[in-house]
């Protein structure tokens, strides 16, 4: 994830569509507050979380589902948590008093941060971006040399493999809150992309990688049990998949360091905009 050129083009471009991968901050937190026993400080990193993402366009639309979803294990939190921390939440919560007033003094903020686009896109413009999504990620991305290298999708064949087993191994796991989860953000993500409003595809990489991942762990669980006491056999395994995830970030990070600031196309753009 943190090699991939998908990730490196955005971070390192500064612009701030980097903080659409903060979708990573909600599935850490929401797995982190089911199981932690430091009720006080979930409490307070909930609220923080909450402030911030708010800001963050679209992002409500993750927010409020997941307080809905989640409100059992929240008024648990809330419960066990000690009084200070409770009015430590709150002030927290009054940061959002700027964003308030400004929605009030410019209506217009509250498109922004709803994600919405300016005008009611029309059916076939909603279809064409819900399948542009698959199209960028996995044959041909849009050509933009400010942030891509030619028309290469946005995932490599590795990610590609690795995220259909990290699906079918999700399949056989639908009851799980992590599943549902993950299924939630990319459902939204996909609705607030084709709506084509502010969100961008970028939104959804750390739910794709943490997906894939799970992929792998399904390839290296099928291949454990094929070779359950086997040392080479089992040493072999680890090996081959270890070497081919240090083949993907060696082809990302040349993708990103060498080959497009070497591109003549990615050339003639920055120095048009210099």
């Amino acid at each position: 994830f943190a090699t991939s050129s998908w990730f490196l083009h955005f971070a390192r471009l500064a612009t701030p569509d980097i903080v659409f991968t903060a979708t990573i901050a909600i599935i850490a937190y929401g797995t982190w507050v089911k199981y932690t026993n430091r009720h006080s400080l979930a409490l307070v990193t909930g609220a923080l979380l909450a402030t911030s993402l708010v800001y963050v366009p679209g992002f409500i639309w993750f927010i409020v589902p997941g307080i809905i979803w989640q409100r059992k294990t929240l008024l648990k939190t809330m419960q066990h948590a000690n009084k200070p921390s409770i009015a430590l939440s709150v002030i927290v919560l009054i940061l959002l008093a700027p964003l308030a007033w400004s929605v009030y003094q410019n209506p217009v903020i509250l498109r922004e941060l709803l994600g919405a686009p300016a005008t009611i896109p029309s059916a076939s413009t909603i279809l064409n971006n819900a399948l542009s999504i698959p199209r960028h990620l996995l044959w041909a991305n849009e050509q933009n040399p400010v942030v891509w290298l030619g028309r290469l999708p946005l995932l490599d064949v590795f990610t590609i493999a690795m995220l259909g087993l990290g699906i079918y191994s999700y399949s056989f796991k639908k009851k799980l809150d992590r599943t549902k989860m993950l299924a939630g953000i990319f459902l939204i993500s996909v609705v607030g992309i084709s709506l084509g409003g502010r969100i961008n595809l970028i939104i959804i990489q750390p739910a794709i990688y943490l997906v894939a991942t799970a992929g792998v762990a399904l390839l290296l669980q099928q291949w454990f049990t094929v070779f359950p006491r086997n040392p080479l056999a089992r040493t072999i395994g680890v090996s081959i998949l270890s070497l081919s995830v240090i083949m993907v970030a060696v082809y990302n990070t040349r993708h990103y360091f060498v080959a497009w600031p070497n591109s003549p196309e990615t050339k003639k753009v920055f120095t048009l905009q210099r």
